[in-house]
């Protein structure tokens, strides 16, 4: 690669000054045609090899931009708590490389810079394609490079799949021209702000419920469960969440076992339970589970339901790492922590119970994740900084 610098969308980045750059991008932009018209007019009919790496979890996103590689392929994440997530890096995914774009479509937990820069050569430059609003969970660690990025581009494309007037409103954020939840640009039917408290039967109208950091996340899926008329255990037609990854073993037809590897706050439904808990054992049940490829599976893993309990019993995201590991740590899925989420759903409830965290990126990141509406219960009519 002889180029010395890299321009994108008119602006440009110095090669010769280091080799980790960062862009701030917003989450409607078109990132495919951003990189193919950057390589199209800096290096057509060059020699140099470019890699694509997708950090997210939104299966349908990343179908459309034709990544190399994706988030799930190249990270194996081990659970040490539910807001503490560390990755080892697989280098044999990841081939030779001039220049590395990795999209960072969700919130990540640390810096994975120097794992990176350990498995592609020491020419080759990363360029962090991100949206800089999104909620820090690195506790500054990997968010500190987005503060001043290279270039901060502000060019939109509507993504097809969602509302225009959540794209619309997600575009204004971006801009700093929403301050205030009670401003105008919330006064739309798919949009309702309310302090009200919401009835058991209302919270089911609501594909998904998230709470900013996990607060109150046993309260709401077991007042859920019991508007759904759910016994105590797992049952079935739940839907839980992987908080450890899960390796799941398949039977084939020719009678060989075919392993998933699937990544952690993937969407489980329970289809029954085979074995009954004995001290020491955990339970045996069968789930459903829908891979990247639109593949339905089903398996049987075991559960921890003390993870469960713990939960339920109002353990703090570091107590539950102390438990036996017996059995998979999963946990109902009908309200998520913020940084659990992992794809788009149709309905977004957004519920903040401490008003001191929230901000602009908070509800900019909640509403990213819906397609058509939302509703944001709060506390007061708070200055989104």
């Amino acid at each position: 690669m002889n180029k010395e610098l890299i321009i994108l969308d008119k602006m440009t980045l110095d090669l010769e000054a280091k080799r980790v750059h960062s862009v701030g991008i917003s989450q409607a932009i078109n990132v495919k045609r951003l990189i193919e018209d950057y390589l199209d007019e800096n290096f057509k009919g060059e020699d140099i090899v470019v890699c694509k790496l997708y950090l997210g979890q939104d299966n349908d996103y990343f179908k459309s931009l034709n990544f190399d590689i994706k988030f799930s392929d190249i990270f194996r994440s081990e659970m040490i708590s539910p807001i503490d997530l560390h990755y080892k890096f697989i280098a044999d995914n990841l081939p030779y490389c001039d220049i590395l774009f990795v999209l960072v479509d969700g919130t990540i937990d640390r810096d994975i810079t120097e794992e990176l820069l350990m498995n592609i050569p020491l020419t080759a430059h990363i360029v962090y394609l991100y949206d800089n609003l999104l909620t820090d969970y690195s506790n500054g660690e990997f968010y500190k490079r987005f503060v001043k990025c290279d270039v901060d581009i502000q060019t939109y494309n509507r993504r097809s799949d969602v509302n225009p007037a959540i794209n619309m409103l997600l575009n204004k954020l971006k801009k700093y021209q929403v301050k205030y939840l009670t401003s105008p640009e919330f006064a739309s039917s798919e949009f309702v702000i309310t302090q009200e408290v919401l009835k058991d039967d209302e919270l089911l109208d609501y594909d998904k419920i998230v709470l900013v950091n996990g607060e109150n996340i046993a309260e709401y899926n077991i007042r859920i469960r019991e508007a759904l008329s759910r016994s105590f255990s797992p049952t079935k037609r739940d839907k839980m969440i992987n908080y450890s990854p899960v390796v799941a073993r398949v039977p084939q037809d020719d009678y060989t076992t075919k392993i998933y590897n699937i990544p952690i706050y993937s969407e489980l439904t329970v289809i029954d339970r085979i074995t009954e808990p004995e001290p020491l054992i955990a339970p045996i049940y069968r789930f459903k589970y829908i891979t990247p490829d639109d593949e339905e599976i089903e398996f049987e893993i075991p559960v921890n339901l003390d993870f469960i309990d713990s939960i339920n019993e109002g353990a703090v995201d570091k107590d539950v790492d102390t438990l036996p590991p017996v059995g998979y740590k999963l946990y109902y899925s009908y309200a998520v922590p913020l940084y659990a989420m992992c794809r788009r759903y149709d309905k977004i409830l957004l519920i903040i119970s401490d008003e001191s965290i929230l901000n602009k990126s908070v509800v900019y990141t909640a509403i990213r994740y819906a397609k058509n509406s939302f509703k944001i219960v709060h506390g007061s009519n708070i200055v989104l900084e």
